[in-house]
């Protein structure tokens, strides 16, 4: 039996991603003191982080994108 595809892999817009500003992921680690895991998502991911594409590693983080304040993609964090 052939696996389930998302929606979103195939291309369809059925759902827009969301982001969340790096910058705030790295705050969250930082403030739980996993400096470590931190600085290697500052190097290892965008400015902005599709919340979509990067569940799982969200989750192993233990990060909540729903917690945070979504970004949108061309609006700079600093003038949201």
């Amino acid at each position: 039996m052939a696996a389930a595809v998302c929606p979103r892999d195939e291309g369809d817009n059925v759902t827009s991603p969301t982001y969340v500003d790096k910058a705030a992921i790295v705050a969250t680690l930082r403030s739980r003191g996993l400096n470590d895991r931190a600085d290697w998502v500052d190097r290892a991911l965008p400015d902005l982080v599709d919340t979509y594409r990067n569940a799982a590693l969200l989750r192993n983080l233990d990060i909540d994108p729903a917690a945070m304040t979504p970004s949108h993609p061309g609006t700079p964090s600093s003038e949201q």
